[in-house]
């Protein structure tokens, strides 16, 4: 047991993955700084605590780190995608994304920042055409393709028969550009109004991928 008159001890910052809900909490947030602190502008303030739930974990500056910035704003062009995609759903008339598939890439720029491809619309669900949808290619190589992000209107969040498509893209990507590009490829899928991640070290079963932040934002 901890001695509760002991002297008090400061937590290190949690290190997450990406802008990703821990695992019976929240999403987290930047950390102040570069060292996790909540002092600096991008910490956690007051009014952004609910008393019902517990506090956003305080992580390393993720922008500090190439690695971790990578994935932070990899899952913040997903949440850029998903408001894309009902911006577009509302264009067309639907209800949110149940109605149809909506699918785009995403894509290092030559500035480095990961940026939202051309989102594509399939038919409506029921309609007499098929209601798979395309994929917008243009601008899309091995060397600058981050992920792919769709939705599921009927709601599963697995991928199921995505992973050959998976496959056949990362497969792809290492022929032109080396297996350690194909490992930072991202499987994107929004149902149940959630966005959930999948890469290649995900467990192929019907086990939902962590979820990501649906108001994630990229790093400045």
């Amino acid at each position: 047991m901890t001695d509760p008159n002991g002297p008090p001890y400061t937590l290190p910052p949690i290190e997450v993955v990406g802008q990703r809900r821990v695992p019976g909490g929240t999403f987290p947030q930047r950390g102040g700084g570069g060292g996790g602190g909540g002092s600096g502008e991008d910490g956690i303030h007051q009014n952004q605590v609910s008393p019902d739930e517990p506090p956003p974990p305080l992580v390393q500056d993720p922008c500090a780190d190439p690695t971790m910035a990578r994935e932070w704003n990899a899952d913040a062009a997903a949440a850029e995608a998903k408001a894309k995609f009902l911006a577009k759903a509302a264009e067309l008339g639907d209800e949110e994304l149940y109605q149809r598939e909506f699918h785009a890439f995403l894509y290092r720029d030559s500035n480095g920042r990961v940026q939202v491809g051309g989102v594509t619309a399939g038919n409506r669900v029921g309609s007499t055409e098929p209601s798979t949808v395309g994929a917008d290619w243009t601008g899309i190589t091995p060397d600058n393709i981050i992920g792919e992000i769709h939705n599921h209107p009927g709601g599963s969040v697995a991928p199921g028969g995505d992973w050959e498509r998976f496959d056949g893209i990362t497969s792809w990507i290492t022929q032109f550009a080396g297996s350690q590009r194909a490992s930072e490829y991202r499987h994107y899928i929004i149902a149940s109004d959630t966005i959930r991640v999948y890469d290649a070290t995900s467990p192929r079963n019907d086990d939902p991928g962590p979820e990501v932040n649906p108001q994630g934002q990229p790093c400045p």
